[in-house]
């Protein structure tokens, strides 16, 4: 019954938070984030994930086939009928020489295939975004592959605007969907520094 958070949470919550500083022969490191869910609580919304979660992350070293020291830093927030506040911190020594698979490579590979796309693969396209007269976002997709069921959709936009969960349209035999968005001013709800 426990879940974490998304890159954007929604209504409430923070997104987790990882700082990789101490880490050696580190010149990028890029986090992602699997297709969360929408979870709707006392009229609040959020996405993330509930159960299990692996954030598949990529490192790119500063010197390749060099040994990569990996520190990390997290701050993150779970929830179930109450929110706690979590933070560990993380290391992982990667050897020097070619990259080899490790145990946990079917599962991070598992979670590396909901990262979401550009749609293409999946044979989807968007065919229209804008914004209605009620000043709500509207975005008409099609599908050369799978029909539409129940599809929903996850906005991120500026800072100070709240997407909700969209309003859906299915015609053209399941191939052609509408989602008209409502658009909020936001509140600030990001994790205090410490």
């Amino acid at each position: 019954g426990w879940k974490t958070y998304w890159r954007s949470p929604g209504d409430a919550g923070f997104a987790p938070d990882l700082n990789f500083g101490g880490s050696k022969n580190v010149a990028a490191v890029k986090l992602a984030y699997p297709t969360p869910h929408r979870f709707e609580l006392f009229g609040l919304q959020t996405f993330g994930y509930k159960d299990q979660v692996v954030y598949p992350i990529a490192v790119a070293p500063k010197h390749p086939g060099a040994p990569v020291s990996l520190k990390a830093h997290l701050r993150y927030l779970v929830c179930a009928e109450v929110c706690i506040p979590y933070e560990a911190d993380l290391s992982l020594d990667i050897p020097a020489g070619a990259p080899t698979p490790s145990d946990q490579a079917p599962l991070i590979n598992r979670f590396q295939s909901m990262v979401p796309g550009d749609g293409r693969a999946a044979g989807l396209a968007l065919t229209g975004v804008s914004i209605d007269d009620a000043k709500q976002l509207v975005v008409r997709a099609v599908s050369s592959g799978q029909k539409f069921e129940a599809p929903d959709l996850l906005v991120e936009g500026p800072s100070g605007l709240e997407f909700g969960k969209p309003a859906v349209a299915v015609s053209g035999d399941g191939s052609q969907a509408t989602l008209t968005v409502p658009v909020a001013r936001s509140v600030d709800t990001t994790m205090p520094s410490q």
